[in-house]
């Protein structure tokens, strides 16, 4: 007798019932509606619309550091050289006066077992030298031959990077035309 109250199932009894109302239900929800896909493609293509620009003002921003500390770098790397192998390391541009195409430390002829090493401005980044100079000699003082002041311009910011004749390098933010 049921003390509890007045149905007179089984516990496995309403299991099974719960189990057949289940697989009814699934047998009913198959797939998705056209609204349902319409309305998740619609979702996906305004939250693209929205990231793809600041992706791409994210990656300019990347773009422009990865520049900036790649010639900071080798004007630091030059310098350093030119002290610790006691001669001229030279900082020019890979063609000509076009610091766009990149730079290389150039070791003189006296440098044994060293190689000169190339370095390439990030995609959408110029690089000029405001006095037109053709490159930066570094002495075995550490010191460089001239003074020098790099201007690096991207599509959203750029850098105002200064090299002093005592070697000593300033990096500022500045905007491009």
């Amino acid at each position: 007798m049921n003390t509890v109250g007045t149905s007179t199932k089984t516990a496995s009894e309403r299991l099974a019932q719960t189990r057949r109302a289940t697989a009814r239900l699934s047998a009913r929800q198959r797939g998705v509606t056209l609204v349902e896909l319409v309305v998740t493609l619609v979702v996906a293509s305004i939250t693209l619309a929205i990231a793809v620009p600041s992706f791409n003002n994210l990656n300019a921003s990347a773009n422009m550091r990865s520049t900036a500390t790649d010639l900071i770098s080798a004007i630091n790397g030059a310098r350093a050289d030119a002290v610790n192998l006691r001669g001229q390391v030279t900082l020019r541009p890979i063609t000509g006066s076009d610091w766009s195409s990149g730079w290389v430390i150039d070791y003189s002829s006296g440098t044994l077992n060293e190689e000169n090493r190339e370095f390439l401005p990030a995609r959408g980044v110029t690089v000029s030298e405001e006095s037109d100079i053709a490159s930066l000699v570094f002495l075995p003082n550490g010191t460089v031959n001239t003074q020098a002041r790099f201007e690096l311009c991207g599509p959203n910011d750029g850098r105002l990077i200064d090299v002093s004749r005592v070697g000593r390098i300033s990096n500022t933010n500045q905007s491009c035309p």
